[in-house]
């Protein structure tokens, strides 16, 4: 799959708002600034239909509005229920102040889920279906 490094925002953009949305090949990216660094994840929640840069970013955790649940930005891995599937994360660079997101060409296309991760698997009947 091709990739190819999108220019999204600013460096100050990011690091002022905390959490910003914004869009990279066609796919809705969250940006988060989180202790000196930027990532970026899908903008989509795994569980529902919900934009996780809508939700509140506590230390490198972003919360669901919908429902709650927590995504570690770094690595995209849920930390609690009902999340169980991980949400997609992009390689951020910074060059000059701006910052760039490196997502593969129709990225868009791809299914949001990852599969369940072990630790996740049977704590919840929800986890199976997802």
């Amino acid at each position: 799959m091709q990739t190819d490094w999108k220019e999204v925002s600013t460096e100050t953009a990011v690091r002022k708002a905390g959490v910003v949305a914004v869009s990279a090949a066609g796919v809705e990216v969250a940006l988060y600034a989180v202790r000196g660094a930027i990532y970026a994840t899908e903008n989509r929640c795994t569980h529902g239909d919900a934009r996780l840069s809508d939700g509140f970013l506590l230390e490198d955790e972003i919360e669901c509005p919908l429902h709650q649940g927590r995504f570690n930005v770094r690595d995209g891995l849920p930390m609690c229920a009902p999340l169980f599937a991980p949400v997609r994360v992009f390689p951020v660079k910074i060059d000059m102040g701006r910052v760039f997101v490196l997502v593969p060409v129709g990225a868009n296309d791809a299914p949001s889920a990852a599969p369940v991760p072990a630790r996740c698997a049977g704590v919840c009947p929800l986890g199976a279906a997802q």
